[in-house]
């Protein structure tokens, strides 16, 4: 399942593009890769405790898979094979403590793009954690652009070191989610009328637990604290909400900058037991 979701990911696009599916224009597609979400803290998977209404509209308007797998329960693994549509033990990438790296040799998803002489331009936004250093995005991911953080997470939402084409810059003070929308968008900005892919590796709702800021959150604020839940439980909450926010935020303003082609969304969850309590 995993492997045929990747290639209709490619397809979608490449073939639009090159002209294989009569459309009056290729549609830009974004791509959410959220890390660390539990599969049953949305409410399209029926939960009544996690407040998703972004994520919930974009479940109704698409298609739901039930019964999809990731390829593995940790990040960099998962995001090898989304990358390139071949499982673990072909693209050889390790947990994050083991060999994160993805090899020069395996063919990503924008370098597919690149082969089949597609016009879309490709940015990723977010975590890339496949290693090769601050390069890598470009050198072994193919992307043509790229903003965000290397390695696993962030040592602080609000203090963390951001990445650009290579070139790495410490102490960024910009909540970590917004950065990586603002990042986006100036990147969709940039390509007027011309059509563009996203990958945006949201890091979020990763640790570290955190109170987001308050302008992120939803109509009539953020979820109060349950009864008996623990710091870290309603943390993740709200950071969840506050992702929600943003995600919707990005939607709205993708679809404004460029209007003549339409919009493709997935929303992909790297997913596994969460421990906040």
């Amino acid at each position: 399942m995993m492997i045929r979701f990747v290639r209709a990911v490619v397809l979608s696009g490449i073939l639009l593009a090159s002209g294989a599916i009569s459309q009056a224009a290729p549609p830009n597609i974004v791509f959410f890769l959220v890390d660390d979400l539990g599969w049953t803290d949305v409410g399209c998977f029926g939960s009544a405790f996690y407040e998703t209404p972004h994520i919930d509209r974009l479940a109704s308007e698409g298609v739901r898979f039930t019964q999809a797998y990731a390829a593995c329960h940790v990040c960099s693994p998962t995001r090898a094979t989304m990358m390139t549509g071949r499982h673990p033990f072909r693209h050889g990438v390790g947990t994050p403590a083991g060999t994160p790296t993805l090899p020069a040799s395996e063919l990503a998803l924008p370098e597919i793009f690149t082969q089949e002489g597609s016009p879309y331009a490709t940015g990723s936004f977010g975590k890339w954690h496949l290693g090769s250093g601050n390069t890598g995005p470009a050198t072994t991911g193919g992307w043509d652009k790229f903003a965000g953080i290397i390695r696993g997470g962030v040592q602080d939402y609000l203090d963390w070191n951001k990445v650009e084409d290579g070139v790495q810059t410490n102490n960024v003070t910009t909540y970590t989610t917004t950065d990586q929308v603002n990042e986006a968008v100036e990147f969709i900005t940039a390509q007027g009328i011309d059509p563009w892919f996203v990958w945006m590796g949201f890091n979020a709702p990763h640790t570290p637990f955190h109170d987001p800021p308050a302008g992120l959150a939803p109509p009539g604020g953020y979820s109060a604290q349950a009864a008996g839940e623990s710091a870290n439980s309603w943390n993740y909450r709200k950071t969840l909400e506050a992702l929600d926010t943003e995600m919707a935020r990005l939607d709205r303003k993708s679809t404004r900058l460029n209007s003549s082609h339409a919009l493709i969304s997935y929303a992909v969850f790297c997913l596994k037991k969460k421990t906040t309590k």
